[in-house]
């Protein structure tokens, strides 16, 4: 078979595949829009978490999203977007993995360091007045 063929062949089957899965997302879309079933919100007060619900149609496609998302974003640990609703005004939808710590241990750990630095320049400033400062009992002139 002629290779021009085979690639074409090729590129036509990856095509169609590609195709069938934004078929399959829109499909899971729509469910998700006419079902109430497909989403579902609860809130657990003694976890104080939300709980979402996704049909079995909408959850590949969902994770497929936010799993894009992450990448894109160039997410290590977490990843943060801006948004602005109408009624609510505007949010900021986090996502981050499983393991590793939270924007706010982060933010913690990154100001307790500028402290500590802080701290080690206020103590060199205050050892290097001492070294500047003129011995007791000599006049004026002998300062550096």
């Amino acid at each position: 078979m002629n290779p021009l063929n085979v690639l074409r062949k090729l590129f036509h089957s990856r095509r169609e595949r590609a195709l069938e899965r934004t078929i399959k997302g829109m499909e899971a879309v729509i469910d998700a829009m006419l079902n109430p079933k497909s989403l579902h919100l609860d809130y657990d007060q003694e976890k104080e978490q939300i709980l979402v619900g996704l049909s079995a149609t909408f959850v590949p496609l969902f994770v497929g999203w936010m799993a894009e998302w992450f990448t894109e974003s160039g997410g290590m640990n977490y990843v943060e977007m801006h948004v602005f609703h109408l009624d609510t005004g505007p949010l900021v939808f986090t996502m981050q993995r499983c393991e590793g710590k939270t924007p706010h241990e982060l933010r913690q750990e990154a100001e307790a360091r500028v402290e500590q630095l802080q701290q080690a320049v206020d103590g060199l400033r205050r050892e290097l007045d001492l070294t500047y400062q003129s011995p007791a009992g000599a006049g004026e002139e002998d300062r550096v």
